[in-house]
Formats: C-alpha cells, sequence, structure tokens
C-alpha cells in the first residue's frame, strides 16, 4: 500500500515539476518575445529622428530663415531635440 500512495506521490510531484518548467520557459519566451518588440520599436524611432535630423537640415538649406511661423531657431530647436533623442538611444544596437 505504501508503494502505491508514493507511486501517486512520486507522479503528482513530477506532474507539479513539469508544469512549473512549462511556466517558467512560456515566461521566459514571453520576456524574450517582448524585449524583441521594444528594442524594434526603439530602433524604429531612432531611425525616424535621424530622418528628421537629415529632413530638418536640408529644409534649412531650402529656407535659411525658416518660413512664415516657423522660424529657424524652432527648426534648429527641433534637429536638436531630435539628436538627444538619437543619442540617448544609442545603447539601442540597430
Amino acid at each position: 500500500m505504501r508503494a502505491v500512495h508514493a507511486l501517486r506521490l512520486n507522479r503528482a510531484s513530477t506532474a507539479a515539476v513539469v508544469v512549473g518548467v512549462v511556466l517558467v520557459v512560456g515566461g521566459v519566451f514571453k520576456v524574450y518575445q517582448t524585449a524583441d518588440n521594444v528594442h524594434r520599436s526603439l530602433c524604429a524611432l531612432r531611425a525616424e529622428r535621424i530622418r528628421g535630423i537629415v529632413n530638418g537640415k536640408k529644409f534649412l538649406q531650402e529656407h535659411p530663415q525658416g518660413i512664415p511661423g516657423i522660424s529657424r531657431a524652432d527648426i534648429l530647436r527641433s534637429i536638436e531635440t531630435q539628436k538627444e533623442t538619437v543619442r540617448a538611444f544609442r545603447f539601442a544596437d540597430c
């Protein structure tokens, strides 16, 4: 009788361990998946800001004083803000 009880307990313990391992592996997979999504998002944002810097500089070459309602200083501030964002995301290996 003890052997049967021990066998049942052993099966229950094995099942609990298997369920625990599955949950841990699933959780680790979800963390890596989320990290990958965040990395891709940061790289997309960084690339967009780099394009904004390039476009802002081109715009200033064509309109050195800005345009009515958007001054040269406003455009330069925008470029600097975008540069700060690019620098902030320099850790992302894009």
